[in-house]
């Protein structure tokens, strides 16, 4: 997995410069252009977020907020990107998430913050984060507030079902490990009602078995993709993503690598979905990134 740009989506707030100033470093490290983008209403009814002058919904009115966009816009990345290459966009939509979706391609990689000027600490559906997610049509890194943008990742875990649909995840992260120097762990979450099912007359030789079998079969599969030594984790939990964030949360994880989907075979996020929630609720950045191209 390749990426041919790091698009960087703004709106002026401290979340989105902290998620900018982690796209900078991934830029570098990736090798790849670094474009910083802000959509804007063209036609609000008041005020805008580039002006605070009420404009209405004409021509005249449209091209002064796209003046106004693409001034504070060039200011903030040349405050917060001194030295660091890169290129501006000024996108005209209603909505900041479509904006950024519409400008992105398919192998690039938005870099988004989890909330804009709310203030929340947990992304709330119909965010902008929550919305990128679900309609870009590429990789989409959701950066926390909280992280320190200058030095993550340091630990990453990739997340597994064993399905075709979970392989982007896998490969998106060999792409972090090779780009950072940095080791992954494939980590696979069972349910605990699926594995007391599965492992309901076993004794306690015969469950680390079965444990061992599960790691070592992680760690064959995976072996080809990722750089050694391939780490790997398995662990039980209520619930999927619940089993992933507290793992994260317990390991001082500051990466968390999964596909959009695994075994629903859908092309978009859905609300409640694994990855969905993981990002929803993990204590660090997220990078979700697309098993097909969604339609």
């Amino acid at each position: 997995m390749t990426f041919r740009r790091v698009v960087a989506a703004t709106d002026f707030s401290e979340t989105s410069a902290a998620a900018l100033r982690a796209a900078a470093r991934w830029s570098r490290h990736l090798g790849v252009p670094l474009v910083v983008i802000h959509s804007y209403d063209p036609a609000p009814i008041g005020p805008s977020a580039a002006s605070p002058i009420p404009a209405w919904p004409t021509d005249a009115g449209a091209r002064a907020i796209e003046r106004a966009a693409k001034s504070q816009l060039a200011a903030l990345a040349e405050g917060l990107l001194a030295g660091v290459e890169h290129t501006v966009e000024a996108a005209g939509h209603p909505h900041p998430a479509p904006g950024a979706g519409a400008f992105a391609k398919s192998d690039d990689l938005i870099v988004v913050g989890t909330h804009g000027r709310t203030g929340l600490g947990r992304i709330l559906m119909g965010s902008v984060a929550e919305q990128t997610l679900r309609h870009a049509p590429c990789a989409v890194l959701v950066v926390r507030g909280e992280v320190d943008p200058e030095r993550f990742p340091t630990k990453v875990v990739a997340c597994t079902d064993f399905s075709d649909a979970a392989r982007p995840a896998i490969e998106a992260a060999s792409w972090v490990a090779k780009a950072f120097d940095v080791t992954v762990t494939v980590l696979h979450a069972e349910t605990t009602e699926k594995w007391q099912q599965a492992t309901l007359s076993a004794d306690d030789q015969e469950l680390a078995k079965v444990r061992s079998d599960l790691e070592s079969a992680l760690a064959a599969e995976h072996a080809a993709f990722l750089p050694p030594p391939v780490r790997v984790e398995f662990i039980v939990a209520d619930h999927h993503a619940h089993g992933i964030v507290d793992h994260a949360a317990e390991a001082g994880v500051d990466l968390i690598v999964m596909a959009t989907h695994g075994r629903t075979g859908l092309a978009r996020l859905v609300i409640g979905s694994v990855a969905e929630r993981v990002t929803r609720h993990a204590p660090c950045p997220v990078l979700v990134a697309r098993s097909v191209a969604p339609s």
